[in-house]
């Protein structure tokens, strides 16, 4: 910044000023549209939607266990349940990114789960993916969106 002298000793800048001023709205103007450009959600980079009523199948050597799953999914979380039936719910809290849906499952107490965690990949009407803890210890799990 130059600083010049108006003859009677007192410096004036005003020009430069001017000239700073301009630069710094300018920068700031375009870092605010990079940053909400940069953040804006497009189709490739939404997430899944895991809301509604599923299938569920947990293949076993000795065979399947079936049951069924409610998930409410507002935003990435997700709250809900699964269990044998509707009047065996477990309670379950999750996250959605992108297409990868997980979640803890948080018994009763004195009442077994067959898994604790689950890690899915959601493709529209179906999820699959695998099942930590519990009763299974660990192994694979299907969903399938259930018709209304």
């Amino acid at each position: 910044m130059r600083i010049k002298s108006n003859g009677l000793g007192i410096t004036s800048f005003r020009k430069d000023f001017r000239e700073l001023a301009w630069l710094s709205v300018t920068t700031m103007t375009f870092f605010l549209c990079g940053c909400s450009t940069h953040h804006k959600p497009d189709a490739t980079t939404a997430s899944a939607n895991v809301s509604g009523s599923w299938r569920v199948t947990i293949p076993r050597p000795d065979g399947a266990i079936t049951g069924m799953g409610s998930f409410k999914q507002i935003g990435h979380d997700v709250t809900g349940w699964v269990g044998p039936s509707q009047d065996q719910p477990i309670r379950i809290t999750g996250v959605v990114q992108e297409n990868q849906f997980t979640f803890r499952t948080f018994p009763e107490p004195g009442r077994n789960v067959a898994f604790d965690r689950c890690s899915v990949t959601v493709s529209s009407d179906k999820m699959t993916g695998t099942i930590e803890g519990g009763d299974v210890s660990h192994g694979t799990i299907d969903f399938v969106k259930a018709t209304q």
